[in-house]
């Protein structure tokens, strides 16, 4: 995501499960953002599940190499990203809502359980997979 900062344009590096959405909303919020926060599927919200696009930006997990390719003056940007423990990302991605939604093709809306349980056979696999 292109902001800015400081008066100067800069670039958030959005690693999945670190938090990146909470502070790609706060830049939104304090009008920072250079791109715009986009609905591309009936299951995101623009709250807590949007994506990211841009002259520039094609999603909100790009990567530096792919804006660098696009234009060489991203080299001399200030670049910022958010990590996380290790562990810590895995919960994150055990309980992501992508992983429980579920399509009701009567409806045709998408369903997101009010409560997830914990199931260490389940989070084992996810570590084994990551």
């Amino acid at each position: 995501m292109i902001f800015k900062f400081i008066n100067q344009e800069a670039i958030f590096i959005h690693i999945p499960k670190t938090g990146g959405n909470y502070i790609q909303k706060i830049f939104q919020i304090n009008q920072m953002c250079i791109d715009s926060f986009v609905k591309v599927s009936n299951n995101q919200d623009l709250i807590n599940r949007f994506e990211v696009r841009g002259k520039f930006t094609d999603n909100k997990h790009q990567s530096l190499s792919d804006y660098c390719n696009k234009d060489s003056k991203f080299k001399n940007f200030n670049v910022f990203a958010s990590v996380r423990k290790p562990f810590e990302r895995l919960v994150s991605l055990y309980f992501s809502p992508h992983r429980w939604v579920t399509y009701d093709q009567e409806t045709g809306s998408y369903i997101n359980p009010q409560n997830v349980e914990f199931n260490e056979d389940k989070f084992l696999a996810i570590v084994k997979k990551e």
